[in-house]
Protein backbone atom coordinates (compact mmCIF):
# COMPACT_ATOMS: atom_id res chain seq x y z
CA UNK A 1 0.00 0.00 0.00
CA UNK A 2 1.40 3.58 -0.43
CA UNK A 3 0.80 6.46 1.58
CA UNK A 4 -1.86 8.39 -0.25
CA UNK A 5 -3.90 4.60 0.11
CA UNK A 6 -3.69 4.07 3.76
CA UNK A 7 -3.88 8.02 4.85
CA UNK A 8 -5.89 8.83 8.17
CA UNK A 9 -5.30 4.94 8.61
CA UNK A 10 -3.78 4.70 12.14
CA UNK A 11 -0.94 2.36 13.25
CA UNK A 12 -3.57 0.53 15.59
CA UNK A 13 -6.20 0.44 12.92
CA UNK A 14 -3.67 -1.18 10.47
CA UNK A 15 -2.22 -3.45 13.00
CA UNK A 16 -5.78 -4.60 14.29
CA UNK A 17 -7.09 -5.55 10.83
CA UNK A 18 -4.06 -7.72 10.12
CA UNK A 19 -3.47 -9.46 13.13
CA UNK A 20 -7.76 -10.07 13.80
CA UNK A 21 -8.96 -10.76 10.56
CA UNK A 22 -6.21 -11.12 7.47
CA UNK A 23 -3.81 -13.25 8.68
CA UNK A 24 -6.82 -15.58 10.17
CA UNK A 25 -8.17 -15.65 7.02
CA UNK A 26 -5.11 -16.01 5.08
CA UNK A 27 -4.07 -18.89 7.16
CA UNK A 28 -7.58 -20.71 6.63
CA UNK A 29 -7.21 -20.57 3.38
CA UNK A 30 -3.99 -21.56 3.13
CA UNK A 31 -2.75 -18.43 0.82
CA UNK A 32 -5.00 -19.98 -1.83
CA UNK A 33 -7.50 -17.06 -2.49
CA UNK A 34 -10.94 -18.78 -4.15
CA UNK A 35 -14.31 -17.83 -4.18
CA UNK A 36 -15.17 -21.22 -2.48
CA UNK A 37 -12.64 -21.26 0.38
CA UNK A 38 -13.25 -17.72 1.12
CA UNK A 39 -17.47 -18.25 1.15
CA UNK A 40 -16.22 -21.01 3.03
CA UNK A 41 -14.39 -19.23 5.32
CA UNK A 42 -17.25 -16.50 5.43
CA UNK A 43 -19.44 -19.29 6.74
CA UNK A 44 -17.62 -20.27 9.30
CA UNK A 45 -16.96 -17.22 10.92
CA UNK A 46 -20.44 -15.73 10.31
CA UNK A 47 -21.22 -19.09 12.78
CA UNK A 48 -18.24 -17.95 15.64
CA UNK A 49 -18.88 -14.56 15.65
CA UNK A 50 -21.99 -11.90 16.67
CA UNK A 51 -23.19 -10.20 13.23
CA UNK A 52 -21.37 -6.99 14.07
CA UNK A 53 -18.29 -8.19 14.13
CA UNK A 54 -18.84 -10.88 11.33
CA UNK A 55 -20.12 -7.54 8.85
CA UNK A 56 -16.87 -5.28 9.74
CA UNK A 57 -14.90 -8.93 8.94
CA UNK A 58 -16.68 -9.62 5.62
CA UNK A 59 -15.92 -5.85 4.63
CA UNK A 60 -12.31 -5.44 5.25
CA UNK A 61 -11.22 -8.83 4.13
CA UNK A 62 -12.99 -7.26 0.56
CA UNK A 63 -11.81 -4.16 0.49
CA UNK A 64 -7.82 -6.10 0.79
CA UNK A 65 -9.37 -7.84 -2.33
CA UNK A 66 -10.80 -5.16 -4.54
CA UNK A 67 -6.97 -3.55 -3.27
CA UNK A 68 -4.98 -6.94 -4.71
CA UNK A 69 -7.60 -6.52 -7.67
CA UNK A 70 -9.04 -9.91 -6.84
CA UNK A 71 -12.65 -11.21 -8.42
Amino acid sequence: MNTLEINRISDGWKYSVDRCILRPYFKHLHWHITFRNTLEYSKIQKQKHPLSYYRKEVYQIRKFLEYLGVE
